[in-house]
């Protein structure tokens, strides 16, 4: 019996399913969709809020489209020459087209980069940011929460520089890469 009333039971709800107004073209239902949008008009002049930006850059290090590992390899040669703004920028914008498994590069790679233009807070945040994802392998994890942990011992928050330390310490990370923090 019960068996029987499984596939009755099925069958009234596809019937029931197909005979639903919004279904079949019958207007007894509200319709809800939206208004389709009206043209704009093309004599409209262009306001300046309405105009590309553009930002004057030096060519060398003009941001164009490419890939992820392009725009890594531009933020190192920027990094590593001191330009650390074009850095930013060029890991920035690797962020912007990295998968979820690349992402971090870019945010611990401009962590490093704010860290030396003396921006904890923001490098902190980056760090923050990887650490919240949770979509990284654990030993990066603990290498992040340990250079959160120097962020944080630069920012004067040594509560947060502790548990960090633990917390790499727990995942394994090895004790030549937790010194430097002195958590009493």
């Amino acid at each position: 019996m019960k068996l029987l009333l499984l596939p009755i039971l099925l069958l009234s709800l596809s019937v029931t399913a197909q005979t639903y107004p919004k279904y079949t073209g019958n207007k007894t239902v509200k319709d809800t969709s939206a208004p389709k949008p009206k043209a704009a008009s093309k004599t409209k002049a262009t306001t300046e809020a309405e105009k590309p930006l553009v930002i004057n850059m030096p060519k060398e290090s003009k941001i164009t489209s490419g890939n992820f590992q392009d725009f890594m390899n531009r933020g190192v040669e920027q990094f590593k020459s001191g330009k650390y703004i074009e850095a930013v920028k060029l890991y920035t914008k690797a962020l912007s087209v990295a998968t979820e498994e690349q992402a971090w590069r870019a945010l611990i790679s401009r962590a490093s980069v704010y860290s030396q233009m003396k921006k904890y807070d923001l490098s902190l945040k980056d760090c923050t940011t990887i650490i919240d994802n949770n979509n990284i392998p654990e030993k990066q994890l603990a290498t992040t929460y340990m250079a959160r942990a120097r962020y944080a011992q630069e920012l004067k928050d040594m509560e947060l520089a502790c548990s960090d330390v633990n917390k790499a310490k727990e995942m394994g990370l090895p004790p030549s890469l937790t010194q430097g923090i002195r958590c009493d």
